[in-house]
């Protein structure tokens, strides 16, 4: 049995059976009416296409069904989530509780803390600078130049005392002092002991009156102490 859909190919009559399937043209209309009327093919073919399209329309539901649903479902965790986050946004967090301040006796026992530091480097200090345990002798009193002083028959060795810091130095300078002037007539080298005894060639430019002087350096040539005296040889 020969297929009236089959005997009917023209491009015409398809323009027309489309725009009926879509819904452009009214199958009632003058157009369609008139060609369903004359061509028994185009009434199978539209027939086969209804049925065609009625089966599309069914499974796009179940298609458009299962879309909504994952929609649903998706929309439905975002809003739970959005909702969580605008939960935490609108209440405010809990205020912090500020850190207890230190009480004032501690305070108090950190300032002392720092006094007693602070003594302390000043004591080692000073007891650096004192040496023999007597006055700081950068203040003057603690070196004590013994020999000559005042009246002497001859200027003879040089003596002193004080107790050098560790790994510190003496120096004596000698002036003159007869009134001629008071110009540097001899100068020591590194001394470690309080005494000095000045060579032959130093000597023989003391005059009748010399003033002489003794410097005490720490290890890092810092003064620490500094005394001088007067000495006149008799006639």
């Amino acid at each position: 049995m020969t297929d009236p859909a089959a005997d009917c190919v023209r491009d015409d009559h398809d323009r027309v059976l489309e725009r009926v399937v879509v819904g452009d043209l009214d199958e009632s209309s003058p157009e369609a009416r008139a060609l369903l009327s004359s061509c028994a093919g185009c009434r199978a073919r539209l027939a086969k296409l209804r049925a065609t399209a009625a089966a599309l329309e069914e499974e796009g539901e179940v298609e458009r069904a299962i879309l909504v649903e994952a929609r649903e479902t998706r929309d439905a965790a975002g809003a739970k989530s959005a909702a969580s986050v605008l939960r935490g946004l609108a209440t405010p967090p809990a205020p912090r509780r500020p850190a207890a301040a230190p009480p004032r006796r501690a305070f108090v026992a950190l300032a002392a803390a720092a006094v007693l530091v602070v003594a302390a480097g000043l004591l080692w200090n000073a007891l650096a600078r004192r040496g023999s345990g007597v006055d700081d002798p950068t203040l003057g009193g603690a070196l004590v130049l013994d020999a000559p002083n005042g009246a002497v028959t001859e200027y003879g060795t040089f003596r002193w005392r004080y107790t050098l810091p560790p790994d510190g130095r003496f120096e004596v300078v000698v002036f003159d002092d007869s009134g001629a002037g008071t110009a540097e007539i001899a100068k020591s080298g590194r001394l470690t002991q309080p005494e000095w005894t000045p060579p032959e060639e130093a000597r023989a430019r003391f005059g009748r009156a010399i003033r002489w002087q003794v410097s005490a350096f720490d290890v890092e040539g810092g003064l620490r102490a500094r005394e001088e005296t007067r000495a006149s040889r008799s006639p």
